[in-house]
């Protein structure tokens, strides 16, 4: 307070510099899948937890987000190239030989995540990895990654979470790779066989998280990083309050 008074000219400054930032239409590439419940369409509309945490924000800044939807690989290379303002969800380590040299803004972490194999229930622990099934577009874990590359293991890439689903149980990939909120949350709440798998923490998974990033808009990053610092609700209280 006594810099107020001995110095009213950097006062001055200092409040122009934490001026909030003059809110416009911005456009945020998501990607154009149904990954139950954490983003989702719905006769056209980007819903579930994502949307509910970026609507808040849109809210709070008084900024208007559109959302634009890409298949996965398409996404990241629109973001690349410019033609979006952020793209959600983020991290630093997906395409990360794509990114270099790109002076990429990445906000706070928004929620946490495993990436792991979800198998049978019948085969929990003792499952052998020969086929893996994931969402095309999506990064496996590296030891992964080198198995692929040895031959020992053979990735099939599918679109949805159905047709993931759909290959474990007829035998056709010995597992399945992805988020394993994701994957419990879809063989309960939607196809309503919450016995039929489970996550198997024995196969290499990873502990991430989601953010948004920007290549134009640092500064609207700061803006959420104090949003998210203010608290969001859980991804378990979206889901009881919601579903």
């Amino acid at each position: 307070m006594k810099l107020i008074s001995l110095l009213p000219l950097a006062c001055a400054c200092t409040l122009l510099t934490a001026a909030p930032v003059k809110s416009k239409e911005y456009v945020i590439g998501v990607e154009e899948l149904d990954y139950y419940p954490l983003y989702f369409y719905e006769n056209g509309v980007y819903k579930g937890y994502a949307r509910y945490i970026l609507d808040r924000f849109e809210q709070h800044s008084g900024h208007t987000f559109v959302y634009k939807p890409y298949p996965v690989k398409r996404l990241i290379l629109e973001f690349l190239d410019g033609n979006i303002d952020f793209k959600f969800p983020s991290a630093s380590y997906w395409d990360a030989s794509k990114k270099e040299n790109i002076n990429i803004k990445y906000s706070d972490k928004v929620m946490g995540y495993t990436n792991g194999v979800t198998v049978l229930s019948s085969q929990l622990g003792q499952s052998k990895i020969g086929k893996l099934g994931t969402l095309r577009g999506f990064s496996v874990k590296s030891e992964y990654v080198d198995d692929i590359k040895a031959g020992k293991i053979q990735l099939v890439e599918l679109n949805s979470l159905k047709q993931l689903f759909n290959m474990l149980k007829l035998g056709r990939v010995d597992g399945i790779y992805f988020n394993t909120a994701v994957a419990n949350y879809y063989q309960s709440a939607v196809i309503g066989q919450p016995e039929l798998a489970a996550f198997d923490p024995s196969h290499p998974h990873i502990n991430g998280s989601y953010h948004l990033s920007t290549i134009k808009h640092p500064e609207i990053i700061e803006e959420f990083n104090q949003f998210v610092s203010s608290g969001l609700p859980s991804y378990e209280e979206f889901i009881n309050d919601k579903f």
